[in-house]
């Protein structure tokens, strides 16, 4: 089944407690690998980020040695062992097991004792060790190997899909470009514009609109033209002219200078992507001091957009919820959450 990159954490904290390994599949640049860091952190777990796809059977076996006249396998120290202590500072560890779709299927037979029993040949992994693995989907014309029916059934399969809601929370935590969180909640489907069969060096996605947010944060508006090609080349062409466009909004409208010396009275275009621009804007620049006159600029608004921008102030500053200026609003608009 389909599931949000905001429904998925939780789906993954229940296959950690049973003692289970999820199994993530999607189009390539959703956040798999994200969310893995996200989930290490949350549960205090040192991240183990393993490619199957550069791996040989050795890797998971262990490598060949002689002991006592024997033969044996020694795991490498990718792997946490019974004996070995947890880092300071952590609960445990979480192994990813990253483009596990990737894998040829004699490296995917050699994770089956890894997956099912949490051996490393005949070594036992530390209780502590969660697990996840994580890989692209067989129609993304990627590098992928049908998973064996074997490997099928040591998973619990979670097919991941975009969700602007769980991007822009986020986006609002890794400071992204105001300017791509605004536009991309005014075009939520470039968030995820894959086509397998795309003729464009790239597209845009999670990861590549991360990449250009990382170009175009210090850029003023006015010379975002110039860098076309270089956005282009991160996003996709398409993309990139529709988000310049966007972008060439935020000329025509007010400044919060001369909000804040007139927000009853500042002219407001009534085009919705200037009101996404707007909001923004606002959610970009509100202080404590200067909120209650924002505010009588949002009051303004169409009631869907004072909402998007009240939550997109209170994502970024979660301090505001307690402000007088939020509790009065919520009384004057209780109504519409009713």
């Amino acid at each position: 089944m389909e599931v949000t990159t905001k429904q998925l954490p939780e789906f993954l904290s229940d296959c950690f407690q049973a003692g289970l390994v999820a199994y993530i599949s999607s189009h390539p640049g959703i956040g798999k690998s994200a969310i893995a860091a996200q989930l290490a952190e949350h549960y205090k777990l040192k991240l183990i980020d393993i490619r199957l796809g550069q791996c040989d059977q050795t890797d998971l076996n262990g490598f060949p040695n002689i002991i006592n006249g024997k033969a044996t396998y020694i795991p490498f120290d990718t792997f946490p062992l019974e004996s070995d202590p947890i880092p300071e500072g952590y609960e445990g560890w979480l192994i990813f097991l990253d483009e596990f779709s990737s894998a040829s299927h004699s490296v995917q037979a050699a994770a089956y004792k890894l997956l099912h029993d949490k051996y490393v040949g005949q070594h036992r992994l530390h209780k502590n060790v969660a697990m996840m693995g994580a890989g692209n989907r067989e129609d993304s014309n990627a590098i992928v190997n049908r998973m064996t029916t074997a490997v099928q059934s040591r998973f619990i399969h979670f097919q991941l899909i975009s969700d602007i809601n769980g991007w822009i929370e986020w986006a609002d935590k890794n400071e992204i470009d105001y300017r791509w969180k605004s536009f991309i909640n005014y075009k939520p489907a470039l968030l995820n514009n894959f086509d397998p069969d795309h003729t464009d060096h790239t597209f845009s996605c999670a990861r590549t609109i991360e990449y250009a947010s990382k170009l175009t944060k210090k850029l003023e508006t006015s010379e975002l033209d110039k860098k076309l090609p270089l956005i282009a080349g991160t996003v996709g062409e398409g993309c990139a002219r529709e988000f310049i466009g966007f972008c060439k909004i935020y000329k025509d409208l007010p400044t919060i200078a001369q909000i804040l010396n007139s927000p009853a009275t500042v002219e407001i275009s009534n085009e919705p992507s200037v009101k996404w621009a707007l909001s923004g804007i606002i959610s970009n620049h509100i202080t404590s001091d200067n909120f209650p006159k924002l505010m009588a600029l949002i009051e303004r608004l169409p009631t869907e957009f004072q909402v998007i921008t009240i939550r997109a102030i209170l994502r970024a500053n979660p301090t505001f919820e307690s402000h007088p200026v939020i509790d009065k609003w919520e009384d004057n608009n209780s109504h519409f959450f009713l």
